[in-house]
């Protein structure tokens, strides 16, 4: 089950099987398959607009619920579900600043949601600022990325944000955590959307 923002058509059927891997994102896709296997617990993508960060995040998120779907099979004497179901939540960062900010009138919970993820996407971590900047946002960031970091819980982050940046954004301390639990990797090249490599 995926909670969160809606992932658009762009996206629906990505996966890093069919991702376009290149000398500029070759670790990145290695190391959102490992996300995928669960052999290591996060993954920080920073790098410059159009170098398919959120590509990436999006194929990691579909390739982890496809290999956890439950398998439900009819037995003799009911139905079995082999597996456990679990819970991903995709949040674009300004999607999840505008949750946490109409959950006091709505009764929602996002920042809940996003701390009993099995594994927690947050795409372009930095655009919740740039718009409608808060305080009370930077608080509920601060306390999802803490919960996560003291119980262990995998997050995948992209960030046009270099380490300095998020540092200054977020505080040393988030990024000190991020580097003993994540592996933090940068994308380069131009931007694909412009027609570049």
């Amino acid at each position: 089950m995926i909670l969160g923002s809606k992932i658009g058509s762009r996206f629906r059927d990505a996966s890093l099987e069919t991702c376009t891997v290149n000398a500029a994102n070759k670790a990145a896709v290695e190391h959102a398959r490992k996300i995928v296997s669960e052999e290591i617990g996060g993954l920080i993508i920073t790098g410059p607009v159009g170098t398919g960060k959120t590509h990436i995040i999006i194929a990691t998120l579909n390739d982890i619920e496809a290999a956890h779907i439950p398998v439900i099979r009819e037995m003799d004497d009911g139905i079995e579900c082999m597996s456990p179901c679990r819970r991903y939540v995709y949040w674009k960062a300004n999607d999840l600043a505008n949750a946490v900010r109409s959950s006091v009138a709505d009764m929602t919970d996002p920042v809940g949601d996003a701390n009993r993820a099995d594994v927690l996407f947050i795409d372009d971590l930095g655009t919740e600022y740039e718009k409608v900047g808060s305080d009370f946002i930077w608080v509920a960031l601060q306390s999802i990325f803490d919960y996560r970091w003291e119980n262990e819980k995998p997050i995948m982050v992209t960030t046009n944000l270099d380490a300095p940046g998020l540092a200054k954004r977020y505080g040393d301390r988030v990024l000190s955590r991020w580097r003993g639990s994540c592996k933090m990797l940068s994308l380069r090249g131009d931007d694909r959307r412009d027609g570049g490599s």
